[in-house]
């Protein structure tokens, strides 16, 4: 879930047009002394060159599938303790991370592993005994297996929905942070090429300026 390269031009189409209303008033006077100025702006290059960007889509993606790598640990392993799953899924995130584990995180990660492969093994000999052949205590551990199953897909969907709603807002704040950024950013540049109007490359590719580079080096100033 991050933001594509569709929503960031989106958002910065729209701060363009806001450009383009703003200055209309200014272009009609310009008109009587030599025309409109009409500076363009290649908003794929802002989204992919502007650092504020670029860096949180990175942080975004590493939260993303640092989650999958979480869950489908959780997932693998429905039958330990929702502490051990806890405990699982960081070991295998910190495993994928560029430290590694410790020797004592890697054992505590085997008899993790272990546990759970025991657990597993116990639920297939319950499953495959008669009803008639299992014992009371085969009966309540056998439920309490099917509940750890449950349970765990509860809090894998839990755990998703939480985080997910954590970064829709984490998406909204970056939006309103850049938008006003690049559309301070723009209007510098745009007062300081003298441009009426300023348009997307994709609407008007051949514009007197293009005020890219000076955007995009203001921005990551």
């Amino acid at each position: 879930m991050t933001l594509s390269s569709r929503r960031w031009n989106s958002l910065l189409l729209g701060i363009i047009a806001l450009c383009i209303f703003a200055t209309l008033t200014s272009a009609h006077g310009q008109q009587k002394t030599g025309g409109v100025k009409i500076g363009v702006i290649d908003i794929n290059r802002i989204s992919s060159e502007y650092k504020v960007i670029t860096d949180f889509n990175t942080a975004l993606n590493v939260k993303k599938q640092d989650l999958k790598t979480r869950l489908d640990t959780w997932k693998a392993n429905p039958l330990l303790s929702a502490q051990d799953q806890q405990t699982l899924g960081d070991l295998t995130v910190a495993k994928q991370s560029p430290q590694g584990l410790t020797a004592a995180q890697k054992t505590q990660m085997t008899q993790l592993l272990a546990a759970s492969q025991a657990a597993f093994q116990n639920l297939t000999r319950l499953q495959s005994t008669a009803s008639t052949a299992l014992t009371d205590q085969d009966k309540t551990q056998l439920a309490a297996y099917v509940q750890a199953q449950s349970d765990t897909e509860n809090r894998i969907q839990q755990e998703y929905a939480t985080d997910t709603d954590r970064w829709k807002k984490e998406i909204d704040d970056m939006q309103v942070q850049v938008r006003q950024k690049v559309n301070t950013a723009l209007g510098q540049v745009a007062k300081q090429q003298n441009c009426s109007v300023v348009f997307s490359t994709d609407v008007a590719p051949y514009g007197e300026v293009d005020l890219t580079d000076s955007v995009i080096k203001v921005l990551n100033k």
